[in-house]
């Protein structure tokens, strides 16, 4: 999430300093652009990736920093939530067995954080979103405690001036509202860097725009939040809904949201993209300042821009352009950022590769976007992360099926473009073979949870579903076998997998979620009708606010003389049936032996949001 270094902007004369000196970074990158001070090399790649930490049930666990504290490594660094993880490899040069390289650091800073992370009854798990995370988690005290995460997460609701609101539609839908930003530490992602010639960086942003969908298509592993299905690629949503400050008072005026693909194509020199962030988007907080650009170049010293940076990194475009200097020499990035994490290390590799060859595999002529419509690039981005390889997309003047694309043109343009770069042959035809034994077998990493998760949905609830998938799931990633080969999920018998987990089995993992309630002011008629027709035996009974305020069983309805002029209100309704999502389902089974009712109404901020029966257990 960025440099940790800000500071809360508490005035006017603060707020308009901060702009000062961001303007200034900006006209000192035009100089440095102008005077060829910016390195035309473009022959590096990096990688950051994203990790969650899990317990031995599956559930996120917070120990970010017990692991950091043991591991005494600085490529290793906090991310939102202390269930996450972030480790920063190496850049390499893009040539050789490079991605052979990669793939073994990657390895090892995985082993080294998991061996920390076992000692202490947990494991780090490479997944896009984690099916198992629930409300709970993402409560202001998961939360690292850095200064940047908390003024980040109360600046931006200041500016939207009311909660975020998160809204999906998929298979299932999503709706809910967020006090703060922690729905973000949900995603996890593989972020790769190629280092870009700094005075050709418009060609390949745009480049980089238009392979986008596809690339992504190949990828997606994000389907399942909160025991929902959603999208191939739930983060695109999520991370654009989660850092949204729009408020939609004016409703013809054009506002830009800080998480977005674009506007259009890039045009002009590279300065291009930090003019677009400051005249869009409102500053957050602010940095130090530090010493003056211009200053720093009249004495030979490549200036870091760190006020425009710190800016720049409140803003998120999913090609983002990077400014660097190492050994005082300045020089340019693009990072792509939609690439999640997992399902495994050689898969993520294998993603970097693919996108790496396209992006030099960028046509030869001059302005081949002109002729493009952006938005029909936006499009396949969007129909990438709502349907994976099934989705249809625009290309170079025609549509194709997805899995076309990919086989019959991107995957031989990638070939070239690595072969062009001197990468090794055997590198080039592992990786790639591993994406097109995806796009053959169509299974990406969310086809495989969708898949499995609607075979396991037929004999158990979301919730446990989702913990079966993150155990099966970390098996294979262990064992390093790429997605597109994974076999699937043994539904029968279930009963291993509770052995290893039903002492931490809640009513959350149990209950139904599709409930039946009646208001208050409703008459018994009307209960029992629709205890009738829906073959239950109790029902919920709310107030005008849907607060829970008791339960009726239909036996105790029956015998009722007139139900059609019976108010439920006026009835005895039980009240002490009920309990919170965090209760171990072995305390959930004796309280019903002692209850009269065989159903325990499962309460969230008063609200109902499930019931447990004695027929679930």
């Amino acid at each position: 999430m960025g440099d940790f270094r800000v500071n809360k902007i508490n005035s006017e004369e603060e707020r308009n300093q901060s702009y000062s000196n961001i303007l200034r970074d900006i006209e000192a990158f035009e100089f440095m652009l102008n005077n060829q001070l910016i390195s035309s090399g473009d022959k590096t790649i990096g990688a950051e990736q994203e990790m969650v930490i899990i317990d031995n049930n599956g559930s996120p666990v917070s120990l970010s920093h017990e692991i950091l504290d043991s591991i005494d490594d600085d490529h290793f660094t906090n991310e939102l939530a202390t269930f996450n993880l972030e480790v920063n490899l190496d850049p390499l040069p893009l040539h050789g067995q490079c991605f052979s390289l990669m793939e073994n650091h990657l390895k090892n800073f995985l082993t080294k954080a998991n061996r920390i992370a076992e000692s202490h009854g947990g494991n780090i798990f490479l997944t896009g979103i984690l099916p198992t995370i629930v409300r709970e988690h993402l409560d202001y005290t998961y939360m690292t405690p850095e200064k940047r995460y908390k003024i980040l997460s109360e600046e931006l609701r200041k500016i939207r001036k009311k909660d975020f609101t998160i809204y999906l539609q998929g298979v299932d839908d999503l709706q809910m509202n967020m006090k703060d930003i922690l729905i973000e530490s949900c995603n996890t992602s593989y972020q790769v860097h190629l280092q870009i010639n700094a005075y050709e960086f418009h060609k390949y942003h745009n480049w980089s725009q238009m392979i986008a969908g596809p690339v992504l298509a190949s990828a997606v592993n994000s389907p399942l939040l909160f025991g929902k299905e959603l999208w191939n690629e739930t983060r695109i949503a999520i991370f654009k809904q989660s850092l949204d400050t729009r408020n939609f008072n004016t409703h013809y005026r054009e506002k830009s949201p800080r998480v977005y693909f674009g506007h259009d194509w890039q045009e002009g020199n590279a300065s291009q993209i930090w003019k677009n962030d400051l005249s869009m988007f409102p500053l957050v907080f602010r940095g130090s300042g530090g010493d003056d650009p211009f200053d720093e170049i009249s004495r030979d010293i490549v200036p870091s821009l760190d006020s425009v940076r710190l800016h720049s990194g409140t803003t998120y475009t999913w090609n983002r352009m990077c400014y660097g200097v190492f050994d005082n020499v300045a020089h340019l990035r693009i990072e792509c950022r939609y690439l999640p994490s997992g399902p495994t290390p050689v898969d993520e590799i294998a993603n970097q590769a693919f996108w790496t060859g396209m992006m030099k595999a960028i046509p030869e002529e001059n302005n081949f976007w002109k002729d493009e419509d952006f938005r029909a690039y936006k499009q396949n981005f969007y129909s990438a992360a709502r349907f994976g390889l099934n989705s249809v997309m625009y290309y170079r003047g025609k549509y194709y099926p997805t899995k076309t694309l990919i086989l019959d043109h991107f995957l031989p343009a990638s070939e070239r473009g690595l072969k062009s770069m001197g990468v090794d042959d055997l590198d080039i035809r592992k990786y790639l073979a591993i994406i097109e034994q995806r796009v053959l077998n169509e299974q990406t990493g969310a086809e495989w949870n969708i898949r499995n998760f609607r075979k396991l949905k037929k004999s158990i609830k979301p919730a446990l579903a989702s913990k079966i998938l993150v155990q099966e799931g970390l098996k294979r990633q262990k064992e390093n076998i790429p997605v597109g080969e994974w076999t699937q999920v043994v539904t029968q018998p279930l009963s291993h997998y509770y052995s290893s987990i039903s002492e931490k089995l809640t009513v959350y993992d149990m209950m139904s979620t599709d409930v039946y309630t009646v208001n208050k002011n409703a008459n018994v008629e009307l209960a029992l009708g629709i205890m009738t027709f829906k073959s239950i035996n109790h029902i919920i009974v709310e107030n005008d606010d849907h607060r829970f305020i008791g339960l009726i069983d239909k036996a105790s309805l029956v015998n009722i003389e007139s139900p059609k002029d019976t108010i439920i209100k006026n009835l005895e309704l039980s009240n002490t049936c009920f309990v919170p999502t965090t209760t171990l389902l072995s305390e959930a089974r004796k309280k019903l032996k002692e209850s009269i009712y065989e159903a325990l109404i499962i309460i969230e901020n008063q609200k109902v949001v499930g019931i447990l029966t004695t027929k679930d257990l």
